[in-house]
C-alpha cells in the first residue's frame, strides 16, 4: 500500500517539503505541537483488582529492582498494597500517572500520513490550498521505515489509558493513535517514534513512489520540484491532480508537460 503526505510549497515550507526529496528527511513532530487541543487527553485509569495491581507491582520491581529476590518483591508489595499513601488509590499513584501521559507527548516523535490522496479537505488545508504536492511512500509492512505506520481509529470519546492493566506501549499508543471522529476523513496512519523522540529520519530514496501536484500547483513550482527529482536521481510516478467533470472530486492522472 502506499501512504500519502500532503505538503505546501509556499515561500515558508518549500524549503523543507523539497528536503523530503533531496535529502530523503522526515520530520517527527512532538505531540504536544499538534493543532487540535482533543488530541493527547486520554481518560487516566488506575482501576485495577487487588491481584492485578500486585502483578503489576511485581513486574515494576523486576524491571526497576533486578537485585531484589522473589521473597524481597513480594514483601515490598505487600507494603505498599497496605499503604493507602502508596497504592492505587493513592494521589501519589494519580501523579505518577499523569507524569506518565505527559512524558508521552513531550518525549515521542510522531509522523502523520494518510492512505488518501485524492481527499479535497486535505489538500485545501495541509497543501497550500491545492498549490502544494502530495508525496507517495511504500507503506508495506516489510518497508523498516514507512511500514510502521499504524492506522489511527476516530471515537466519538477519549480513549482509557490504564497505567496497571495496559501494556506501556499498548496505552501510549492507543493515546497518540486515536482521534476525535470528526477527523475520520483524514485517514490517517502515524509513525511513533518512542525511543529517540522528535527531530529529522532518513528514509531510503527508493521509498518515494509518487509525486503528485495539486490543481493549482504553479508551474515555477512544478518545475522546482521535477529538477529536484532529476538531480537526484528520483523516479518516483508523477501524476496530477485534476477536477472532476461531473462531480465535487479529485482525480489522478498522469501529469504531461
Amino acid at each position: 500500500m502506499l501512504l500519502f503526505k500532503y505538503r505546501s510549497l509556499d515561500k515558508a515550507s518549500a524549503e523543507f517539503t523539497l528536503k523530503i526529496l533531496s535529502a530523503q528527511e522526515a520530520y517527527f513532530s512532538k505531540p504536544d505541537s499538534f493543532n487540535d487541543p482533543f488530541e493527547f487527553r486520554p481518560r487516566l485509569s488506575l482501576e485495577a483488582s487487588k491481584e492485578e495491581f500486585a502483578s503489576y507491582l511485581d513486574g515494576l520491581y523486576k524491571r526497576k529492582c533486578p537485585w531484589l529476590n522473589r521473597q524481597q518483591r513480594k514483601e515490598n508489595v505487600a507494603a505498599v498494597l497496605k499503604d493507602k499513601s502508596r497504592n492505587n488509590q493513592s494521589d501519589e499513584a494519580a501523579k505518577v500517572l499523569s507524569a506518565a501521559m505527559g512524558d508521552i507527548s513531550r518525549l515521542c516523535g510522531v509522523y502523520c500520513l494518510s492512505e488518501d490522496p485524492a481527499n479535497i479537505l486535505m489538500w485545501s488545508h495541509y497543501a497550500d490550498c491545492h498549490r502544494g504536492i502530495c508525496l507517495g511512500f511504500n507503506g508495506a509492512e516489510t518497508n523498516p521505515f514507512f511500514g510502521r505506520a499504524q492506522r489511527v481509529s476516530y471515537r466519538e470519546h477519549y480513549p482509557v489509558a490504564n497505567l496497571i492493566k495496559d501494556h506501556p506501549g499498548s496505552y501510549q499508543d492507543k493515546v497518540i493513535l486515536t482521534k476525535a471522529s470528526f477527523w475520520a476523513y483524514e485517514r490517517e496512519w502515524r509513525i511513533i517514534e518512542h525511543e529517540r523522540g522528535s527531530g529529522i529520519y532518513r528514509f531510503d530514496k527508493s521509498d518515494l513512489k509518487q509525486v503528485i501536484f495539486g490543481v493549482k500547483t504553479s508551474r515555477d513550482d512544478i518545475e522546482a520540484v521535477l529538477n529536484v527529482l532529476k538531480d537526484n536521481h528520483l523516479s518516483p510516478q508523477v501524476l496530477r491532480a485534476c477536477l472532476h467533470e461531473e462531480r465535487y472530486a479529485i482525480v489522478l492522472a498522469p501529469y504531461e508537460a
